[in-house]
Formats: C-alpha cells, structure tokens, sequence
C-alpha cells in the first residue's frame, strides 16, 4: 500500500501506526550503567549483537539538542525487533547540529523509523520513515503542526553524499520532508533530487508545477492557518519511485491533506527532462 493511500485510510485518526508492536513479549531498559548501552555518538544500537525476538528496547540517557534552548537534554529511544531478533521498528528523534542520532545516520533495511521533533513554540511534528531493501528511505509520512525558521538541521555533507556522489551533475541531496516542516537533516531524509525539483535550480526538467513549488504552497498554507487560529493539521505523504540506480528515484508520489479533508495527490518527475518527450 502506498503512503498516499494510507493518509486516506487514516483520515483523521492521525498517521498509520506500525503493526509489529504487538508481537512484542518483552521490554528491557537501558540506562548508562548497563552494559549495551550505546555511550558513543556515532554508535548505533541497532548494531549489538544477540538482540532477543519480539522485544522492545528502551535506551533512557542519550543526549539530544534541545531546538529551544540549544542545551543537551536525555533522550529516549525505543527499538522492536521481530520473531529472529531483527529489528524492525525504531522511535527516535530528529536531530541538530552537533546532536545527531546515529540510527538516521545509518539506516538499515526494512526498518521503519518514527521520529519525534519538537517545535520552539511548543507541540511537536512527527514522521514516520520506511527504507526498502537497499537501505534507501522509500516513503515518508508526516504529520505537520508547527513551522521552523532557518536550517536548524541542515547537513552540507550529508547532502552532497546523497545527491551529486549517487545522481551525479545535475541533482543534490533533496529533503523528503523539508527542514521548515522540521525535516530530519540527517541521511534517512534525503535522497537525490533533480537541481530544479529541489529548489528551482537549473532548466526545468518538466512541466506543470514543481515539488519545491509544493513545499511553498503547503508551507504558505500552514502559515495562514497558525496566523488565522485554524487547525493546523497538515498530513504529507511522499513515495519515492525506484529508478535505474540505488538512491535515485525516477519521481516522488505525494499526497497531502489539512485536517481530514479530502486526500490531493501530485506526481513530480526526478528523471534529467520530461520536456519534448513523446510518449
């Protein structure tokens, strides 16, 4: 099933929630003094070893940045893994400069990744990230309540990693949910994009509207309505369609919805130019 057809199945009842949790027979919790507990920024849990079936772990004391105030504060991370001990499920946060949470930094395949992101006014925006067999994020849901200023969690390696070095001239590192909507900067939220598709950079690769022209609109929107006193619900979500190589999507399905109402769906090409094109 498809992130847009799961917003219109969810409707109002928020984001669709993952199904493994209730397989879950255990729970063990970690703190400092254990043994397992991931001490390293760069450290990943996910990477321990014998990691029991059907078991949640709840990693307490990592730091993260607070976006307010810019201070550590202790974090806490759940993991799920499945009947072999795979895990499956990860409950994170999206991370600042100097406070990455490794998880995004290094995704694994077939893991869903839900991630918490408070906003300076209060309230927070969460997103749910699904990898394919490669590792690589191929749908992305989120709900949005609240706008960021400024890019709090812009990444210039990470980009540069997962645009030109894979797409080659042409395309850069693209956010599947964008850094004013609270995006993750971190790699499990990037993937290449065409120049123009990301921010209008360049010929156009296609015609009609352009995903960066999206990104504007709903921003503009969620603006009006938290000026206005409206619901602010905005409900987004994005496919990206596999292509002939890894990490480079052949276009991004979108479907997005403010507080319930009725789905709308865009496609938008990634491809080098649609333009004069005979199909």
């Amino acid at each position: 099933m498809k992130v847009s057809d799961d917003l219109a199945a969810a409707g109002r009842k928020g984001l669709p929630q993952p199904k493994n949790i209730k397989n879950i027979k255990n729970t063990v919790i970690l703190t400092r003094k254990n043994l397992d507990f991931p001490h390293s920024r760069r450290e990943s849990f996910m990477d321990s070893a014998a990691l029991k079936p059907n078991t949640a772990y709840v990693v307490q004391g990592r730091l993260q940045m607070d976006p307010v105030t810019g201070n550590p504060v202790p974090s806490v991370q759940k993991y799920f893994t499945d009947g072999a001990g795979k895990v499956t499920r990860v409950d994170t946060f999206g991370g600042v400069k100097t406070a990455w949470p490794p998880e995004l930094n290094n995704l694994k395949p077939g893991v869903r990744y839900n991630v918490d992101v408070a906003l300076p006014g209060g309230g927070r925006n969460h997103f749910s990230i699904l990898t394919d067999g490669s590792a690589k994020p191929v749908s992305v849901t989120a709900e949005v309540h609240g706008l960021f200023q400024g890019n709090i969690n812009r990444k210039f390696y990470r980009q540069i990693m997962a645009g030109i070095k894979v797409g080659g001239p042409g395309c850069e590192g693209g956010r599947l949910i964008r850094s004013l909507f609270g995006g993750p900067g971190e790699s499990g939220n990037l993937l290449a994009q065409h120049i123009f598709q990301n921010r209008g950079a360049g010929a156009p690769n296609a015609q009609g509207q352009a995903f960066y022209q999206l990104e504007n609109q709903l921003a503009a929107q969620v603006r009006q309505r938290l000026e206005t006193g409206q619901a602010d619900n905005l409900k987004l979500g994005l496919d990206a369609v596999p292509g002939t190589r890894v990490g480079l999507p052949s276009k991004f399905e979108i479907g997005f919805a403010f507080d319930g109402a009725e789905l709308v769906k865009k496609s938008f090409s990634n491809l080098p130019s649609e333009i004069g094109v005979i199909s």
